[in-house]
């Protein structure tokens, strides 16, 4: 499965998170969130993302706009982990939230 997670600061500090898996989902919604922590094991939610729609090719994308929690800020602070769970809520692709200098 490959895809992408970009996480930029919006309008008043919020934090836009686009989400785009390329290939390799099941067909149906899609569960994502960002998780406190790691991968292994997966941290606590602390947000929903907008849910994933995945077409028959396997391939989704979304973007959701958090306005304060977790701002962009916090995200930048690190710890976190973007997460897509499969049609049963079971992790299926999970990446680390890194900051990068702008």
């Amino acid at each position: 499965m490959t895809g992408s997670v970009t996480i930029t600061e919006a309008a008043d500090g919020a934090a836009e998170v686009a989400v785009t898996i390329d290939s390799g989902l099941e067909e149906g919604s899609h569960l994502n969130h960002i998780h406190e922590g790691s991968c292994d094991p997966l941290g606590e939610v602390l947000a929903s993302l907008t849910n994933l729609e995945a077409g028959a090719d396997g391939g989704a994308a979304a973007t959701t706009t958090t306005v304060t929690d977790p701002d962009f800020e916090h995200l930048a602070e690190g710890g976190h982990v973007v997460a897509v769970h499969d049609l049963q809520a079971s992790p299926v692709a999970c990446v680390a939230v890194e900051a990068s200098a702008s």
